[in-house]
């Protein structure tokens, strides 16, 4: 046998991925950064493929081992070989996506089960207490909290109330939905997605939305971590249709809030804006009104800001800026986030949104 790091592929090593994963019905993910390969071969052969592993950022992606050989360990070696790649790169809090039957070979190799959805997907991660230590940081911004009290007008009859956001970047629609949210509610914790996978760095979105929030007491902007699932981190290889990879990834991402995140914060309502362009999105907004109230958590869904008969969005904001529509953006953002587009600061989203906007990226949940 020959293990084979593959930093960065070619259409060869790829082919040779795609084999071995076809034999399993297991698709290729257009986002993989790199790949283990086993071949059965004499040394530096690289011929006749039998198991490949493949990482995107700090999730471990796309096992699978040729059936001819199942049972031999090689699982195991491709993990181990993972691991140990990723931690050479910095990345050593790690996840895995698998089909809930497989959960047992992956706990057998060190991972967690975090949330399954049934007959789906199970998320695992190497740390045995990841989930909980995400889940005490949350605490510490609890109300109630040392550190973390209301404001003195806050009316504490009201739900605890959040909402997830991207912000990408933040518009004067967020801006709506997160004071209409803040003022039906006793506290308000605003979750940014912290993936950066979008146009606009994380930091940059998180700091953005804590200016144009700042005058509202009730709020408690917080980065969303690892546990709130990106449409773009969701895996697809392994299921067989985009409806059945919609309907996992929301039902997944709901579990964790729900049965972890909102008991950590006692949150009793989740605000969601809703979806007029996106069926993405207007898929998930549909699984959290379904499952929310299940678990005694309402779901209130808010229509979106409006501007000159328009919903705003922030796709729209990134068309208007690649154009170098200052006053179009103007009317579309707060004074937060026109001043960080006119400054320069941001002039590195430029490439980014040219290419999606010549559709080299799919519009998917979160982006906005």
């Amino acid at each position: 046998m020959v293990i084979r790091l593959v930093s960065r592929h070619t259409q060869e090593t790829q082919a040779d991925c795609m084999r071995v994963l076809n034999q399993q019905s297991i698709t290729w993910e257009r986002d993989i950064e790199g790949s283990i390969v086993i071949y059965d071969c004499p040394e530096g052969m690289y011929e006749n493929p039998v198991a490949t592993g493949s990482y995107s950022g700090n999730v471990i992606k796309c096992i699978a081992v040729s059936k001819n050989v199942a049972g031999t360990g090689l699982a195991q070696n491709l993990i181990t070989e993972l691991v140990n790649e990723l931690h050479l790169l910095g990345r050593d809090h790690l996840f895995l996506f698998t089909k809930p039957e497989n959960r047992r070979i992956f706990a057998e190799l060190g991972f967690h089960p975090i949330a399954t959805v049934h007959n789906l997907v199970t998320l695992m991660e190497n740390d045995p207490r990841g989930l909980k230590d995400y889940l005490r940081s949350l605490a510490e911004f609890r109300i109630g909290n040392e550190g973390a009290s209301l404001s003195s007008g806050s009316n504490t009859s009201l739900p605890v109330s959040a909402i997830v956001v991207n912000c990408n970047p933040f518009t004067l629609g967020h801006r709506a939905i997160i004071g209409q949210a803040a003022s039906e509610s006793s506290a308000l914790y605003v979750f940014v997605v912290t993936e950066d996978s979008s146009e606009f760095r994380t930091e940059d979105r998180l700091r953005l939305v804590r200016l144009g929030v700042q005058d509202l007491g009730n709020v408690r902007v917080l980065p969303a971590g690892s546990y709130v699932i990106s449409r773009q981190t969701f895996p697809s290889y392994f299921l067989k249709s985009e409806k059945i990879v919609q309907e996992s990834h929301a039902r997944l991402d709901c579990t964790i809030f729900k049965d972890s995140i909102a008991p950590a914060l006692g949150i009793t309502c989740r605000y969601i804006g809703e979806e007029p362009f996106c069926p993405v999105t207007r898929n998930y907004n549909e699984v959290l009104a379904e499952l929310l109230p299940l678990a005694g958590i309402e779901c209130r869904i808010i229509p979106r800001f409006a501007h000159a008969g328009r919903a705003v969005s922030a796709s729209d904001v990134r068309r208007l800026f690649v154009m170098g529509d200052m006053p179009g953006v103007r009317a579309l953002v707060p004074d937060c986030t026109y001043d960080f587009l006119n400054s320069g600061a941001a002039d590195y989203a430029l490439q980014r949104i040219f290419g999606d906007i010549h559709g080299q990226q799919a519009h998917v949940w979160g982006s906005d």
